[in-house]
């Protein structure tokens, strides 16, 4: 079942990728903070993308690390995030979450986006 689960997290990111035509922007980093060279996607814009899941989730942030960040663009609806693959660290869990470009205090729901 857990591998199911897996399986359909990682097929939801990949297909978050490729649908939005996304690039990522970061690497993995051992202090949960992604170096990037994006000046926009500062350390407080993580947090909230950490708390933001914390809110969804309820997992507490001290063990959510950022693994990936990047942009996705929904054109036709002129729609942009800002997008952060994140791992829970005890199990190794994955997340997504995207916050809307405009409004960093707004999740966006990706597969609506889709649709």
């Amino acid at each position: 079942m857990k591998t199911y689960r897996f399986l359909l997290v990682l097929i939801l990111i990949l297909g978050t990728y490729a649908s939005s035509q996304t690039s990522v922007k970061g690497q993995s980093s051992t202090n949960s903070q992604v170096h990037n060279q994006d000046s926009d996607i500062t350390p407080q814009i993580q947090q909230r993308a950490l708390k933001q899941l914390f809110k969804r989730a309820g997992i507490p942030v001290e063990h959510l690390q950022i693994e990936h960040i990047y942009r996705p663009n929904f054109r036709n609806l002129k729609q942009a995030g800002l997008g952060f693959v994140i791992i829970d660290k005890r199990d190794g869990k994955i997340y997504d979450v995207v916050l809307n470009k405009d409004n960093l205090n707004e999740e966006l729901d990706v597969n609506k986006l889709r649709q």
